[in-house]
């Protein structure tokens, strides 16, 4: 707990000087996402669904658009993250216009 915020502001520097590299993040603790999301500039999110309950996928808004998965620490199984990491590669491979 006590390297919390400096690790926090590291992630979050590191996210945002490659932000335009980026194909999609997976990010847990709100606080964290938080930081990386405003270090990579932004602005807002696209929901999609659902990639589970509780763990929303999105669109990043901003300068740089990728898929965005957040979740809370305290649910989910060994499957999750995986669940997590197909939704955000599909989500790169979807047509823009349907």
């Amino acid at each position: 707990p006590g390297h919390a915020l400096k690790l926090r502001r590291a992630l979050a520097a590191l996210a945002g000087s490659v932000a335009g590299g980026i194909g999609g993040l997976f990010l847990t603790g709100g606080e964290t996402a938080r930081a990386v999301l405003d270090a990579c500039g932004v602005t807002g999110l696209s929901l999609h669904r659902e990639v589970e309950p509780g763990v929303p996928l999105a669109t990043a808004l901003g300068r740089h658009g990728f898929g965005v998965v957040t979740k809370a620490g305290a649910f989910g199984d060994e499957r999750t993250m995986l669940h997590c990491r197909q939704a955000l590669l599909d989500l790169r491979q979807a047509p823009v216009f349907p």
